[in-house]
């Protein structure tokens, strides 16, 4: 569970080296978000930075039988979530003088995003990500088009409005909805772009990502697993648009020889996701 992979020459063609780029530069911007490099550096990867995986999923999203699906998602998300759960929660006996055992349960199986778990927070993406899988499985299978956008988008302004927390960041989930959807249908639309001209989608992309690092300063501070989001439809913009600007960025850094140390952060992502609060802690 605990181990880093070693990626080797038969995983590496096994995979879709810019997925592995992107999810690295997400992971690095995490941990540099956990680590504090000042407001304004907060404030700039909050908008985006947890946003991008879940536009990431929608993108490599693939319809099939509910039983496959349900399955594949509990064994790459709930299983780790448990596991990593129950090894920092002995870490937390072992490093924490004043640990609460009992507040620490109640977080881990009710809510794991309304106040951070002890060196272990970043636990609440794994239990958002199923289940946002799931609301979006069986709202995309029964509906499509328009009817299908207009739900994300209902059940996204029901939670900003009425402010419902919901257990296992549910809640969560389906404010990420509409991002998640951006990113299926960017995938249905991403062939066409590259097909066109990838030298002009790639820098239409990376200018793209330029524009809305300084927009993204005029919503203010975002955060994903509080909920706090500011002017949310700027939010979404923001943060669909980042996605978007780097995919393309990872598209391009894809050409050069100098990519391991990125596909390896992508490839072992769920491990640093999970781990590095608990190793930024110990080294402090």
């Amino acid at each position: 569970m605990l181990k880093l992979f070693v990626m080797n020459s038969k995983t590496i063609q096994n995979r879709i080296k810019f997925i592995d780029i992107y999810k690295g530069i997400g992971i690095i911007l995490m941990i540099m978000g956990h680590v504090y490099f000042g407001r304004n550096f907060d404030i700039y990867i909050h908008a985006f930075h947890m946003p991008m995986f879940f536009f990431i999923s929608g993108f490599l999203f693939r319809c099939t039988d509910f039983k496959n699906f349900i399955s594949k998602k509990y064994f790459s998300l709930i299983v780790p979530y448990i596991k990593f759960g129950i090894f920092n929660f002995i870490m937390c006996c072992f490093l924490l003088p004043n640990f609460n055992i009992k507040k620490y349960i109640e977080h881990m199986f009710l809510f794991n995003n309304k106040t951070c778990l002890d060196i272990t927070g970043a636990l609440w993406f794994l239990t958002c990500l199923f289940f946002l899988n799931v609301i979006y499985f069986f709202i995309n299978k029964y509906l499509k088009g328009k009817q299908a956008f207009l739900i994300y988008i209902f059940l996204a302004a029901l939670m900003y409005f009425t402010k419902i927390r919901l257990p296992l960041s549910i809640d969560s989930a389906i404010y990420m909805l509409p991002v998640f959807y951006a990113g299926h249908m960017f995938k249905k639309l991403q062939d066409k772009l590259d097909f066109m001209n990838c030298k002009i989608a790639n820098i239409a992309g990376i200018f793209l990502l330029l524009i809305f690092s300084y927009v993204l300063f005029k919503n203010g501070y975002v955060n994903v697993r509080c909920n706090s989001y500011s002017i949310i439809t700027l939010f979404y913009v923001d943060a669909i648009c980042m996605s978007i600007g780097i995919y393309y960025l990872s598209k391009v850094i894809e050409k050069f020889n100098c990519t391991k140390f990125l596909e390896y952060c992508g490839y072992n992502s769920l491990n640093f996701m999970c781990l590095n609060q608990l190793v930024i802690f110990v080294l402090h």
